[in-house]
């Protein structure tokens, strides 16, 4: 199902495809899949100042959200456990 969800381009182009993918993964605090998918996103076609420009619009909604770095040894919460990936 990844596959087909990625690979469909009825609605989003390559690029916004991958902008997608960088707001969800940075919401969701999955820093090791962002890592590869913000290389991902230059390699389907965005560049690198979109990448960076979109991943602090993303960690800016979040934390308007409520979102923010936890501290250690915290059991739960809504926020980030380690700094957030980049290129």
């Amino acid at each position: 199902m990844y596959g087909y969800l990625l690979s469909d381009l009825a609605v989003l182009n390559e690029v916004e495809t991958s902008w997608v993918m960088l707001a969800g993964l940075v919401g969701l605090d999955c820093n090791a899949q962002l890592k590869g998918h913000l290389r991902g996103a230059c390699n389907n076609g965005a560049t690198r100042e979109e990448v960076l420009a979109v991943r602090e619009i993303v960690i800016m909604i979040c934390e308007a959200s409520g979102m923010k770095r936890l501290e250690e040894g915290v059991v739960g919460g809504w926020g980030w456990r380690a700094d957030i990936a980049s290129l």
